[in-house]
């Protein structure tokens, strides 16, 4: 999708009530700033709220723009309005590009 290699972080270790934790994929954005958090699960594990709880458990400290989950079938990205008070789902990962224009610079 046009994701920087140097603005990708894998296996990125966080703490979250006390516990160390780790979301599969974290990109940053130009200053380091959480940008996207990407959940991976395989193919034969369902996408549900459980999926989203957990990348939403790694965005209470990490605070992203763009929270993405994906099992290689299904992708959902979920996209934090200007305020952070709501969100707009997208059946798709966004692009590097779509990213920049819905958050420059």
């Amino acid at each position: 999708q046009g994701y920087p290699k140097g603005r990708i972080a894998v296996e990125y270790s966080l703490k979250y009530n006390g516990l160390f934790k780790r979301c599969d994929i974290l990109v940053t954005d130009q200053l380091g700033a959480p940008l996207c958090i990407v959940e991976c699960k395989a193919p034969e594990v369902s996408l549900n709220m459980n999926t989203f709880h957990q990348i939403a458990s790694y965005d209470h400290t990490l605070n992203a723009r763009v929270l993405t989950v994906s099992n290689g079938l299904q992708h959902f990205s979920l996209l934090k309005n200007s305020e952070n008070k709501g969100y707009s789902l997208k059946e798709t990962i966004v692009s590097w590009e779509e990213l920049l224009t819905m958050f420059p610079a």
